[in-house]
Protein backbone atom coordinates (compact mmCIF):
# COMPACT_ATOMS: atom_id res chain seq x y z
CA UNK A 1 0.00 0.00 0.00
CA UNK A 2 1.76 3.38 -0.73
CA UNK A 3 1.12 6.31 1.21
CA UNK A 4 1.04 9.06 -1.28
CA UNK A 5 0.05 11.84 1.28
CA UNK A 6 2.23 14.83 1.90
CA UNK A 7 5.50 14.80 4.30
CA UNK A 8 3.60 17.54 6.82
CA UNK A 9 0.52 15.41 6.87
CA UNK A 10 2.23 12.02 7.67
CA UNK A 11 4.04 14.44 10.76
CA UNK A 12 0.81 15.78 11.31
CA UNK A 13 -0.07 12.26 12.27
CA UNK A 14 2.58 10.91 13.87
CA UNK A 15 2.12 13.75 15.95
CA UNK A 16 -1.23 13.15 16.82
CA UNK A 17 -0.48 10.35 17.94
CA UNK A 18 2.55 10.96 20.12
CA UNK A 19 -0.25 13.23 21.64
CA UNK A 20 -2.92 10.75 22.36
CA UNK A 21 -0.20 8.32 24.22
CA UNK A 22 0.38 11.50 26.14
CA UNK A 23 -3.38 12.02 26.95
CA UNK A 24 -3.45 8.35 27.64
CA UNK A 25 -0.72 8.76 30.34
CA UNK A 26 -2.59 11.89 32.24
CA UNK A 27 -6.15 10.59 32.11
CA UNK A 28 -6.16 8.15 33.80
CA UNK A 29 -4.07 9.12 36.43
CA UNK A 30 -6.03 12.71 36.65
CA UNK A 31 -9.41 10.46 37.18
CA UNK A 32 -7.68 7.89 40.10
CA UNK A 33 -7.05 10.89 41.95
CA UNK A 34 -10.37 12.72 41.20
CA UNK A 35 -11.98 9.41 42.29
CA UNK A 36 -9.89 9.17 44.99
CA UNK A 37 -10.55 12.89 46.48
CA UNK A 38 -14.36 12.09 46.10
CA UNK A 39 -14.57 8.45 47.71
CA UNK A 40 -11.61 9.45 50.10
CA UNK A 41 -9.86 6.04 48.91
CA UNK A 42 -6.12 7.86 49.27
CA UNK A 43 -3.90 6.82 47.40
CA UNK A 44 -5.93 3.54 46.42
CA UNK A 45 -7.11 4.28 42.95
CA UNK A 46 -4.57 7.01 41.97
CA UNK A 47 -2.00 3.88 41.63
CA UNK A 48 -4.59 1.85 39.51
CA UNK A 49 -5.22 5.03 37.28
CA UNK A 50 -1.11 5.24 37.00
CA UNK A 51 -0.74 1.67 36.20
CA UNK A 52 -3.90 1.79 33.23
CA UNK A 53 -2.19 4.78 31.71
CA UNK A 54 1.01 2.87 31.50
CA UNK A 55 -0.29 0.36 29.91
CA UNK A 56 -2.55 1.93 27.11
CA UNK A 57 0.15 4.28 26.48
CA UNK A 58 2.50 1.70 25.96
CA UNK A 59 0.36 -0.51 23.88
CA UNK A 60 0.05 3.00 21.81
CA UNK A 61 3.21 3.65 21.68
CA UNK A 62 4.29 -0.11 20.59
CA UNK A 63 1.72 0.27 18.00
CA UNK A 64 3.31 3.69 16.73
CA UNK A 65 6.99 2.13 16.29
CA UNK A 66 5.50 -1.14 14.55
CA UNK A 67 3.92 1.26 12.05
CA UNK A 68 6.92 3.50 11.86
CA UNK A 69 8.94 0.58 11.06
CA UNK A 70 6.32 -1.12 8.50
CA UNK A 71 6.66 2.55 6.56
CA UNK A 72 10.72 2.78 6.74
CA UNK A 73 10.74 -1.35 5.66
CA UNK A 74 8.29 -0.24 2.63
CA UNK A 75 10.81 2.78 1.38
CA UNK A 76 13.78 0.22 1.34
CA UNK A 77 12.12 -2.14 -0.77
Amino acid sequence: MVDDRSPTAKAMAIVSQITSIGIALVLPTMAGRGFDVWLGTGPALLLVGIALGFLVAGLQFFRLIKRLEKDTESKTN
